[in-house]
């Protein structure tokens, strides 16, 4: 009976990863953690289940902001020397382009930001900036929708779709030229 209690309170997160001696992500308020043999790690990656993670000094898993709306913004921090973007779970973002919560917009490859990209990438995002370039290193958008412009008369209004990223640009009917207004995770 008592083996039964403890095995309930465990699934029910009552007992802590260190009591439980079992190396595990547990979630602790709106904080992930890694227990490996009861000790939460610090200052260190752990892969679990396919996935990377950095636990900082607090031992607290890297994590984006959870905004509304936004599922696929990321948190980018410097880890020995290499910039690395996490996701809303704690996870390292592997290949593409993403933003933060404040439009800031980063080329990752690898798992690691790589900084000249980047840089092209957010020279390129910049408002009112020729989206030639912005689209180029896109790509073609999964979606895309237009809608009349409130930005300037005569005008239309393009939101583009990409895997990690919304591009929203205004499109001037009288002679095609399209600008960026900004960009944001999804």
């Amino acid at each position: 009976m008592v083996l039964l209690i403890f095995c309930c309170m465990l699934l029910m997160g009552s007992v802590s990863a260190s009591a439980a001696g079992k190396s595990r992500l547990t979630t602790s308020g709106k904080k992930i953690y890694y227990y490996e043999s009861g000790k939460k790690v610090k200052n260190c990656w752990k892969k679990v289940k396919g996935n990377k993670y950095y636990f900082g000094k607090n031992g607290a898993a890297y994590m984006a902001p959870k905004t509304l709306g936004r599922s696929k913004n990321v948190v980018c921090k410097k880890i020995g020397g290499a910039k690395y973007c996490f996701d809303q779970k704690g996870r390292l973002v592997k290949n593409g382009v993403y933003a933060d919560v404040d439009g800031n917009a980063y080329f990752v490859k690898n798992g690691k930001v790589n900084e000249a990209k980047t840089k092209k990438i957010q020279k390129a995002v910049k408002y009112l900036a020729d989206a030639k370039k912005i689209r180029s290193y896109l790509g073609k958008p999964k979606k895309t929708r237009e809608s009349s412009s409130c930005f300037r008369e005569e005008g239309t209004d393009l939101e583009l779709t990409y895997p990690y990223v919304t591009l929203s640009l205004f499109r001037d009917d009288k002679t095609g030229e399209e600008l960026v207004l900004f960009l944001d995770p999804r």
